[in-house]
Protein backbone atom coordinates (compact mmCIF):
# COMPACT_ATOMS: atom_id res chain seq x y z
CA UNK A 1 0.00 0.00 0.00
CA UNK A 2 1.51 3.31 -1.10
CA UNK A 3 2.14 6.08 1.39
CA UNK A 4 0.06 9.22 0.71
CA UNK A 5 1.97 12.27 -0.41
CA UNK A 6 2.38 14.82 2.37
CA UNK A 7 2.10 18.55 1.74
CA UNK A 8 2.97 21.48 3.96
CA UNK A 9 0.30 24.07 4.65
CA UNK A 10 0.69 27.24 6.71
CA UNK A 11 -2.39 28.38 8.62
CA UNK A 12 -2.16 31.50 10.80
CA UNK A 13 1.63 31.22 10.80
CA UNK A 14 1.49 27.55 11.87
CA UNK A 15 2.91 24.91 9.57
CA UNK A 16 1.39 21.46 9.40
CA UNK A 17 1.90 18.44 7.15
CA UNK A 18 -1.16 16.55 5.93
CA UNK A 19 -1.88 14.20 3.01
CA UNK A 20 -2.57 15.94 -0.28
CA UNK A 21 -6.30 16.53 -0.82
CA UNK A 22 -7.20 16.83 2.88
CA UNK A 23 -9.97 19.35 3.48
CA UNK A 24 -8.90 22.74 4.77
CA UNK A 25 -11.20 22.45 7.81
CA UNK A 26 -9.47 19.20 8.84
CA UNK A 27 -6.07 20.70 8.06
CA UNK A 28 -6.76 23.65 10.37
CA UNK A 29 -7.97 21.26 13.08
CA UNK A 30 -4.70 19.33 12.79
CA UNK A 31 -2.88 22.63 13.43
CA UNK A 32 -5.11 23.36 16.45
CA UNK A 33 -7.06 26.15 14.73
CA UNK A 34 -10.85 26.29 14.40
CA UNK A 35 -12.61 27.25 11.19
CA UNK A 36 -16.29 27.74 12.13
CA UNK A 37 -18.85 25.94 9.95
CA UNK A 38 -22.61 25.46 9.77
CA UNK A 39 -23.26 23.53 6.56
CA UNK A 40 -20.07 21.43 6.42
CA UNK A 41 -20.45 17.80 7.47
CA UNK A 42 -17.97 15.21 6.11
CA UNK A 43 -20.52 12.38 6.30
CA UNK A 44 -22.81 14.19 3.81
CA UNK A 45 -20.32 14.10 0.97
CA UNK A 46 -18.73 16.94 -0.95
CA UNK A 47 -18.88 20.39 0.69
CA UNK A 48 -21.13 23.02 -0.89
CA UNK A 49 -20.17 26.19 1.01
CA UNK A 50 -23.78 27.27 1.57
CA UNK A 51 -23.51 29.04 4.93
CA UNK A 52 -20.34 31.11 4.12
CA UNK A 53 -19.31 30.90 7.77
CA UNK A 54 -15.93 29.32 6.96
CA UNK A 55 -14.53 32.34 5.10
CA UNK A 56 -10.72 32.47 4.96
CA UNK A 57 -8.09 34.44 3.06
CA UNK A 58 -5.68 32.54 0.81
CA UNK A 59 -2.46 34.27 -0.17
CA UNK A 60 -1.94 34.34 -3.90
CA UNK A 61 -5.62 33.62 -4.50
CA UNK A 62 -8.56 35.86 -5.40
CA UNK A 63 -8.65 39.21 -3.53
CA UNK A 64 -11.74 38.19 -1.57
CA UNK A 65 -12.56 35.71 1.19
CA UNK A 66 -13.17 32.12 0.11
CA UNK A 67 -15.23 29.30 1.61
CA UNK A 68 -12.69 27.21 3.48
CA UNK A 69 -14.76 24.01 3.50
CA UNK A 70 -14.56 23.76 -0.31
CA UNK A 71 -10.72 24.03 -0.40
CA UNK A 72 -8.21 21.20 -0.11
CA UNK A 73 -4.62 21.22 1.11
CA UNK A 74 -1.93 21.99 -1.47
CA UNK A 75 1.81 22.18 -0.97
CA UNK A 76 2.94 25.67 0.00
CA UNK A 77 -0.57 27.00 0.64
CA UNK A 78 -0.74 29.96 3.06
CA UNK A 79 -4.15 30.49 4.71
CA UNK A 80 -5.32 33.17 7.13
CA UNK A 81 -8.45 32.77 9.22
CA UNK A 82 -10.41 35.41 11.12
CA UNK A 83 -7.75 35.37 13.82
CA UNK A 84 -5.10 36.95 11.58
CA UNK A 85 -7.03 38.31 8.58
CA UNK A 86 -9.21 41.41 8.79
CA UNK A 87 -10.90 40.46 5.53
CA UNK A 88 -11.98 37.07 6.93
CA UNK A 89 -13.07 38.59 10.26
CA UNK A 90 -15.29 41.18 8.61
CA UNK A 91 -16.76 38.54 6.30
CA UNK A 92 -17.65 36.18 9.14
CA UNK A 93 -19.10 39.05 11.17
CA UNK A 94 -21.31 40.11 8.26
CA UNK A 95 -22.40 36.50 7.64
CA UNK A 96 -23.59 36.09 11.22
CA UNK A 97 -25.33 39.46 11.16
CA UNK A 98 -27.16 38.44 7.98
CA UNK A 99 -28.16 35.06 9.46
CA UNK A 100 -29.56 36.75 12.58
CA UNK A 101 -31.66 39.28 10.63
CA UNK A 102 -34.78 37.10 10.80
CA UNK A 103 -33.69 34.54 13.37
CA UNK A 104 -36.09 34.72 16.35
CA UNK A 105 -34.94 35.34 19.91
CA UNK A 106 -36.22 31.94 21.07
CA UNK A 107 -33.11 30.94 23.01
CA UNK A 108 -34.83 30.96 26.45
CA UNK A 109 -37.49 28.49 25.23
CA UNK A 110 -35.69 26.68 22.41
CA UNK A 111 -34.76 23.07 23.18
CA UNK A 112 -31.51 23.59 21.28
CA UNK A 113 -30.43 26.37 23.65
CA UNK A 114 -27.24 25.43 25.46
CA UNK A 115 -25.93 23.16 22.71
CA UNK A 116 -26.65 25.39 19.69
CA UNK A 117 -23.68 26.06 17.35
CA UNK A 118 -25.31 29.34 16.29
CA UNK A 119 -25.22 30.56 19.88
CA UNK A 120 -21.57 29.56 20.34
CA UNK A 121 -20.31 31.01 17.05
CA UNK A 122 -22.25 34.24 17.48
CA UNK A 123 -20.68 34.69 20.89
CA UNK A 124 -17.15 34.10 19.50
CA UNK A 125 -17.30 35.61 16.01
CA UNK A 126 -20.52 37.61 15.71
CA UNK A 127 -21.45 41.24 16.30
CA UNK A 128 -22.22 42.53 19.77
CA UNK A 129 -25.39 44.31 18.66
CA UNK A 130 -27.66 44.58 15.64
CA UNK A 131 -28.36 47.41 13.21
CA UNK A 132 -31.72 45.97 12.12
CA UNK A 133 -34.74 47.70 13.65
CA UNK A 134 -37.54 46.31 11.44
CA UNK A 135 -39.83 43.44 12.43
CA UNK A 136 -38.58 39.93 11.85
CA UNK A 137 -40.24 37.55 9.41
CA UNK A 138 -42.55 35.02 11.04
CA UNK A 139 -43.97 31.65 10.03
CA UNK A 140 -46.43 29.20 11.49
CA UNK A 141 -44.61 27.15 14.15
CA UNK A 142 -44.01 24.42 14.98
CA UNK A 143 -45.22 22.26 12.11
CA UNK A 144 -45.13 18.47 12.65
CA UNK A 145 -43.67 16.80 9.57
CA UNK A 146 -43.80 13.36 11.20
CA UNK A 147 -45.02 11.91 14.52
CA UNK A 148 -41.53 12.36 15.99
CA UNK A 149 -40.17 15.53 14.29
CA UNK A 150 -41.37 19.12 14.06
CA UNK A 151 -39.99 21.98 11.98
CA UNK A 152 -39.66 25.65 12.95
CA UNK A 153 -39.00 27.61 9.76
CA UNK A 154 -38.27 30.86 11.60
CA UNK A 155 -35.08 29.37 13.02
CA UNK A 156 -33.83 27.78 9.79
CA UNK A 157 -30.58 29.28 8.40
CA UNK A 158 -30.68 27.28 5.13
CA UNK A 159 -27.53 25.23 5.70
CA UNK A 160 -29.10 22.42 3.62
CA UNK A 161 -27.79 19.67 5.88
CA UNK A 162 -31.22 18.05 6.11
CA UNK A 163 -31.89 18.13 2.35
CA UNK A 164 -28.42 16.73 1.59
CA UNK A 165 -29.00 13.91 4.08
CA UNK A 166 -32.34 13.12 2.45
CA UNK A 167 -30.76 13.18 -1.00
CA UNK A 168 -27.37 11.53 -0.48
CA UNK A 169 -27.62 9.33 2.63
CA UNK A 170 -31.19 8.09 3.06
CA UNK A 171 -31.84 8.67 -0.69
CA UNK A 172 -35.56 9.27 -0.24
CA UNK A 173 -35.59 12.93 -1.44
CA UNK A 174 -38.41 13.74 0.95
CA UNK A 175 -36.92 16.96 2.37
CA UNK A 176 -36.55 19.69 -0.26
CA UNK A 177 -36.02 23.45 -0.50
CA UNK A 178 -39.04 25.20 -2.00
CA UNK A 179 -39.36 28.73 -3.44
CA UNK A 180 -36.42 30.97 -4.32
CA UNK A 181 -34.32 33.76 -2.90
CA UNK A 182 -35.46 35.22 0.42
CA UNK A 183 -38.61 33.04 0.30
CA UNK A 184 -36.68 29.75 0.29
CA UNK A 185 -37.71 27.36 3.05
CA UNK A 186 -37.40 23.68 3.91
CA UNK A 187 -40.45 21.47 3.44
CA UNK A 188 -41.40 17.91 2.60
CA UNK A 189 -42.01 16.98 -1.00
CA UNK A 190 -45.63 17.77 -1.90
CA UNK A 191 -46.27 18.38 1.83
CA UNK A 192 -46.35 14.64 2.45
CA UNK A 193 -45.40 13.26 5.90
CA UNK A 194 -41.69 12.65 6.42
CA UNK A 195 -41.40 8.87 6.65
CA UNK A 196 -38.45 6.53 6.63
CA UNK A 197 -36.15 4.45 8.79
CA UNK A 198 -33.52 7.17 9.45
CA UNK A 199 -35.53 10.41 9.67
CA UNK A 200 -34.38 11.21 13.20
CA UNK A 201 -30.83 11.92 12.06
CA UNK A 202 -31.87 15.32 10.68
CA UNK A 203 -32.66 16.51 14.22
CA UNK A 204 -29.06 15.84 15.16
CA UNK A 205 -27.63 17.35 11.98
CA UNK A 206 -29.55 20.63 12.26
CA UNK A 207 -27.16 23.28 13.69
CA UNK A 208 -30.07 25.34 15.05
CA UNK A 209 -33.45 24.52 16.58
CA UNK A 210 -35.30 24.28 13.26
CA UNK A 211 -35.71 20.48 13.30
CA UNK A 212 -36.31 19.07 16.75
CA UNK A 213 -37.70 15.80 18.11
CA UNK A 214 -41.08 16.02 19.80
CA UNK A 215 -40.31 13.60 22.64
CA UNK A 216 -38.40 15.75 25.18
CA UNK A 217 -39.96 19.02 23.99
CA UNK A 218 -40.01 21.69 26.72
CA UNK A 219 -39.09 19.09 29.36
CA UNK A 220 -35.41 19.66 30.08
CA UNK A 221 -32.43 21.86 29.28
CA UNK A 222 -29.35 20.32 27.61
CA UNK A 223 -26.99 21.17 30.48
CA UNK A 224 -29.12 19.04 32.80
CA UNK A 225 -28.42 15.90 30.80
CA UNK A 226 -25.93 13.30 31.93
CA UNK A 227 -24.60 11.51 28.84
CA UNK A 228 -23.75 7.83 29.25
CA UNK A 229 -22.01 6.03 26.33
CA UNK A 230 -23.74 2.78 25.44
CA UNK A 231 -24.65 0.43 22.61
CA UNK A 232 -28.13 0.12 21.11
CA UNK A 233 -29.65 -3.28 21.84
CA UNK A 234 -32.77 -3.16 19.65
CA UNK A 235 -31.09 -4.94 16.72
CA UNK A 236 -27.91 -6.97 16.12
CA UNK A 237 -26.04 -4.08 14.44
CA UNK A 238 -24.91 -2.65 17.78
CA UNK A 239 -24.89 1.06 16.91
CA UNK A 240 -22.96 3.26 19.33
CA UNK A 241 -25.19 5.69 21.21
CA UNK A 242 -25.14 8.29 23.96
CA UNK A 243 -27.95 7.89 26.48
CA UNK A 244 -28.92 11.28 27.92
CA UNK A 245 -30.57 10.81 31.28
CA UNK A 246 -31.76 12.97 34.11
CA UNK A 247 -32.41 11.76 37.64
CA UNK A 248 -32.00 8.17 36.49
CA UNK A 249 -34.56 8.39 33.67
CA UNK A 250 -33.72 8.22 29.96
CA UNK A 251 -34.77 11.39 28.16
CA UNK A 252 -32.96 11.22 24.83
CA UNK A 253 -30.85 8.93 22.63
CA UNK A 254 -28.14 10.37 20.36
CA UNK A 255 -25.79 8.67 17.94
CA UNK A 256 -22.10 8.21 18.78
CA UNK A 257 -19.91 8.09 15.71
CA UNK A 258 -18.30 4.72 15.08
CA UNK A 259 -17.35 4.60 11.38
CA UNK A 260 -16.68 0.86 11.32
CA UNK A 261 -20.10 -0.02 12.76
CA UNK A 262 -22.73 2.62 12.05
CA UNK A 263 -20.97 5.45 10.14
CA UNK A 264 -22.37 7.87 12.68
CA UNK A 265 -26.07 7.29 11.84
CA UNK A 266 -28.84 5.86 14.00
CA UNK A 267 -32.20 4.43 12.93
CA UNK A 268 -35.49 5.76 14.29
CA UNK A 269 -36.10 2.57 16.23
CA UNK A 270 -32.92 3.05 18.21
CA UNK A 271 -33.43 6.81 18.57
CA UNK A 272 -37.11 6.99 19.55
CA UNK A 273 -37.79 3.44 20.78
CA UNK A 274 -36.76 3.94 24.41
CA UNK A 275 -40.28 4.86 25.59
CA UNK A 276 -40.97 1.18 26.24
CA UNK A 277 -38.74 1.47 29.29
CA UNK A 278 -41.55 3.25 31.11
CA UNK A 279 -44.55 1.43 29.63
CA UNK A 280 -47.27 0.58 32.13
CA UNK A 281 -47.46 -3.06 31.03
CA UNK A 282 -43.69 -3.65 31.09
CA UNK A 283 -42.61 -6.62 33.20
CA UNK A 284 -39.98 -5.38 35.66
CA UNK A 285 -40.03 -8.27 38.17
CA UNK A 286 -40.05 -12.05 37.65
CA UNK A 287 -43.53 -13.58 37.62
CA UNK A 288 -44.51 -17.17 38.43
CA UNK A 289 -47.83 -18.73 37.50
CA UNK A 290 -49.66 -20.17 40.50
CA UNK A 291 -52.71 -22.38 40.09
CA UNK A 292 -56.00 -20.61 40.83
CA UNK A 293 -54.16 -17.40 41.63
CA UNK A 294 -52.60 -16.39 38.30
CA UNK A 295 -49.21 -14.65 38.26
CA UNK A 296 -47.38 -13.51 41.34
CA UNK A 297 -44.10 -11.67 41.78
CA UNK A 298 -41.10 -13.58 43.06
CA UNK A 299 -37.48 -12.66 43.75
CA UNK A 300 -34.74 -13.04 41.15
CA UNK A 301 -33.11 -15.78 43.23
CA UNK A 302 -36.28 -17.88 43.26
CA UNK A 303 -36.84 -17.27 39.56
CA UNK A 304 -33.33 -18.42 38.64
CA UNK A 305 -33.66 -21.48 40.90
CA UNK A 306 -36.96 -22.46 39.27
CA UNK A 307 -35.52 -21.97 35.78
CA UNK A 308 -32.51 -24.13 36.62
CA UNK A 309 -34.72 -26.84 38.09
CA UNK A 310 -36.99 -26.96 35.03
CA UNK A 311 -34.06 -27.06 32.63
CA UNK A 312 -32.37 -29.89 34.50
CA UNK A 313 -35.61 -31.88 34.74
CA UNK A 314 -36.00 -31.61 30.96
CA UNK A 315 -33.02 -34.01 30.59
CA UNK A 316 -31.70 -32.65 27.26
CA UNK A 317 -35.19 -32.38 25.78
CA UNK A 318 -34.65 -28.67 25.19
CA UNK A 319 -35.12 -26.61 22.02
CA UNK A 320 -33.90 -23.03 21.74
CA UNK A 321 -36.08 -20.70 19.65
CA UNK A 322 -34.04 -17.80 18.25
CA UNK A 323 -35.57 -14.64 16.81
CA UNK A 324 -32.60 -13.54 14.72
CA UNK A 325 -32.21 -10.27 16.65
CA UNK A 326 -29.60 -11.59 19.08
CA UNK A 327 -26.12 -10.15 19.00
CA UNK A 328 -23.17 -12.43 18.29
CA UNK A 329 -22.14 -12.36 21.94
CA UNK A 330 -25.65 -13.21 23.18
CA UNK A 331 -26.01 -16.09 20.74
CA UNK A 332 -22.60 -17.49 21.71
CA UNK A 333 -23.35 -17.28 25.45
CA UNK A 334 -26.74 -18.97 24.97
CA UNK A 335 -25.25 -21.72 22.82
CA UNK A 336 -22.54 -22.42 25.38
CA UNK A 337 -25.10 -22.56 28.19
CA UNK A 338 -27.36 -25.01 26.36
CA UNK A 339 -24.70 -27.20 24.77
CA UNK A 340 -22.09 -27.39 27.50
CA UNK A 341 -24.28 -26.98 30.56
CA UNK A 342 -27.38 -28.93 29.51
CA UNK A 343 -26.18 -31.14 26.66
CA UNK A 344 -28.89 -30.00 24.22
CA UNK A 345 -28.18 -29.19 20.59
CA UNK A 346 -31.56 -28.25 19.09
CA UNK A 347 -32.19 -24.70 17.92
CA UNK A 348 -34.78 -23.13 15.64
CA UNK A 349 -34.68 -19.97 13.55
CA UNK A 350 -37.56 -18.19 11.77
CA UNK A 351 -38.35 -19.95 8.52
CA UNK A 352 -37.33 -18.12 5.39
CA UNK A 353 -40.23 -17.32 3.08
CA UNK A 354 -39.94 -17.97 -0.62
CA UNK A 355 -40.15 -15.50 -3.47
CA UNK A 356 -43.73 -16.53 -4.15
CA UNK A 357 -45.03 -14.12 -1.52
CA UNK A 358 -43.26 -11.10 -2.99
CA UNK A 359 -46.20 -10.26 -5.23
CA UNK A 360 -48.47 -9.92 -2.21
CA UNK A 361 -46.12 -7.33 -0.71
CA UNK A 362 -46.07 -5.16 -3.84
CA UNK A 363 -48.07 -1.92 -4.01
CA UNK A 364 -51.16 -1.65 -6.17
CA UNK A 365 -49.20 0.17 -8.88
CA UNK A 366 -47.26 -3.05 -9.51
CA UNK A 367 -50.32 -4.42 -11.32
CA UNK A 368 -49.30 -2.22 -14.24
CA UNK A 369 -46.96 -4.97 -15.44
CA UNK A 370 -49.65 -7.66 -15.16
CA UNK A 371 -52.01 -8.66 -17.98
CA UNK A 372 -54.39 -10.52 -15.69
CA UNK A 373 -54.88 -10.49 -11.95
CA UNK A 374 -56.80 -12.63 -9.47
CA UNK A 375 -59.93 -10.94 -8.17
CA UNK A 376 -60.41 -12.39 -4.66
CA UNK A 377 -63.99 -11.51 -3.86
CA UNK A 378 -66.95 -13.72 -2.92
CA UNK A 379 -66.26 -15.74 -6.05
CA UNK A 380 -62.55 -15.63 -6.95
CA UNK A 381 -62.03 -15.15 -10.67
CA UNK A 382 -59.42 -14.01 -13.12
CA UNK A 383 -59.92 -10.63 -14.73
CA UNK A 384 -57.89 -8.14 -16.70
CA UNK A 385 -55.85 -5.84 -14.48
CA UNK A 386 -57.29 -2.34 -14.20
CA UNK A 387 -53.75 -0.97 -14.18
CA UNK A 388 -52.49 -3.04 -17.12
CA UNK A 389 -51.80 -1.15 -20.31
CA UNK A 390 -49.92 -1.63 -23.50
CA UNK A 391 -46.87 0.43 -22.60
CA UNK A 392 -46.75 -0.86 -19.03
CA UNK A 393 -46.94 2.57 -17.44
CA UNK A 394 -50.22 2.48 -15.50
CA UNK A 395 -53.74 3.60 -14.84
CA UNK A 396 -54.40 6.47 -17.33
CA UNK A 397 -54.08 4.20 -20.41
CA UNK A 398 -56.51 1.70 -18.88
CA UNK A 399 -59.04 4.45 -18.38
CA UNK A 400 -58.46 5.65 -21.94
CA UNK A 401 -59.07 2.16 -23.34
CA UNK A 402 -62.30 1.88 -21.42
CA UNK A 403 -63.38 5.27 -22.76
CA UNK A 404 -62.77 4.09 -26.37
CA UNK A 405 -65.00 1.04 -25.96
CA UNK A 406 -68.33 1.35 -27.80
CA UNK A 407 -71.33 1.85 -25.57
CA UNK A 408 -73.58 -1.23 -25.19
CA UNK A 409 -76.64 -1.21 -27.44
CA UNK A 410 -79.90 -0.47 -25.72
CA UNK A 411 -82.67 -2.90 -26.67
CA UNK A 412 -85.78 -1.13 -27.95
CA UNK A 413 -88.78 -1.71 -25.75
CA UNK A 414 -92.27 -2.29 -27.14
CA UNK A 415 -94.53 0.71 -26.58
CA UNK A 416 -97.39 -1.51 -25.37
CA UNK A 417 -95.14 -2.98 -22.64
CA UNK A 418 -93.91 0.34 -21.28
CA UNK A 419 -95.03 0.65 -17.67
CA UNK A 420 -95.88 -3.04 -17.34
CA UNK A 421 -93.95 -5.36 -15.09
CA UNK A 422 -91.74 -7.66 -17.06
CA UNK A 423 -92.07 -11.33 -16.26
CA UNK A 424 -88.95 -12.79 -14.75
CA UNK A 425 -87.30 -15.68 -16.50
CA UNK A 426 -85.92 -18.30 -14.19
CA UNK A 427 -82.77 -19.96 -15.47
CA UNK A 428 -82.75 -23.13 -13.36
CA UNK A 429 -85.10 -26.06 -12.98
CA UNK A 430 -85.38 -25.52 -9.27
CA UNK A 431 -86.58 -21.99 -9.90
CA UNK A 432 -89.12 -23.27 -12.48
CA UNK A 433 -90.53 -25.73 -9.95
CA UNK A 434 -90.79 -22.94 -7.44
CA UNK A 435 -92.73 -20.88 -10.00
CA UNK A 436 -95.10 -23.77 -10.70
CA UNK A 437 -95.75 -24.36 -7.00
CA UNK A 438 -96.26 -20.67 -6.38
CA UNK A 439 -98.81 -20.68 -9.22
CA UNK A 440 -100.67 -23.55 -7.56
CA UNK A 441 -100.66 -21.65 -4.30
CA UNK A 442 -102.10 -18.59 -6.05
CA UNK A 443 -104.79 -20.86 -7.59
CA UNK A 444 -105.67 -22.12 -4.12
CA UNK A 445 -106.17 -18.56 -2.89
CA UNK A 446 -108.67 -17.90 -5.72
CA UNK A 447 -110.86 -20.92 -4.87
CA UNK A 448 -114.16 -19.99 -3.13
CA UNK A 449 -114.72 -21.17 0.38
CA UNK A 450 -116.93 -24.24 0.78
CA UNK A 451 -120.34 -24.26 2.47
CA UNK A 452 -120.01 -23.81 6.20
CA UNK A 453 -116.28 -23.11 5.89
CA UNK A 454 -114.56 -19.98 6.88
CA UNK A 455 -112.92 -18.03 4.07
CA UNK A 456 -109.42 -19.29 3.59
CA UNK A 457 -106.77 -16.87 4.79
CA UNK A 458 -104.24 -15.87 2.20
CA UNK A 459 -100.79 -16.92 3.26
CA UNK A 460 -97.60 -15.43 1.88
CA UNK A 461 -95.36 -17.84 0.10
CA UNK A 462 -92.04 -17.95 1.90
CA UNK A 463 -88.81 -19.81 1.33
CA UNK A 464 -88.95 -21.85 4.48
CA UNK A 465 -88.11 -25.53 4.38
CA UNK A 466 -90.36 -28.09 6.05
CA UNK A 467 -94.07 -28.16 6.82
CA UNK A 468 -94.64 -24.54 5.80
CA UNK A 469 -92.58 -24.68 2.58
CA UNK A 470 -94.26 -23.79 -0.76
CA UNK A 471 -93.98 -27.39 -1.95
CA UNK A 472 -95.76 -28.76 1.14
CA UNK A 473 -98.54 -26.17 1.00
CA UNK A 474 -99.11 -26.73 -2.74
CA UNK A 475 -99.22 -30.50 -2.21
CA UNK A 476 -101.85 -30.13 0.49
CA UNK A 477 -103.90 -27.81 -1.76
CA UNK A 478 -103.83 -30.38 -4.61
CA UNK A 479 -104.95 -33.13 -2.21
CA UNK A 480 -107.91 -31.02 -1.05
CA UNK A 481 -108.91 -30.40 -4.69
CA UNK A 482 -108.82 -34.15 -5.34
CA UNK A 483 -111.03 -34.87 -2.38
Amino acid sequence: MSTPELVTVTIDERSVQVPRGTGLVETAAAAGIEIPVFCYEPRLGEAIGACRMCLVEVEGGPPKPQAGCTLTALDGMVVKTARTSEMARVGQNATLEFILVNHPLDCPVCDKGGECPLQDLTFRYGPGNTRMTFEKRTFEKPIPISPAISIDRERCILCYRCTRFSESVSEDNQLVAVNRGAQTMIATFEDEPYTGAFTGNVTELCPVGALLPTQPRFEIRPWEFQAVPSVCGLCPVGCNIDVDQREGKVKRILSRNHPEVDEGWLCDKGRFGFSHLYAEDRITEPLRRVRLRGLEEISWEDALDDAERLLREADRRIAVALSGSETTEEAYALAKLVRVGLGAHTAMLPEETGDGLDAFRLPLAAQGAARRCRDRRDRPRWRRSDLARDDGSGLPQAQERRARRPAPRQRARRPDLVGRRRRRRFPSGRARNRSRLCGQARLRRLLPAGDGERPRRRRSVGRRVGRGSPRARATRAVDRLGR
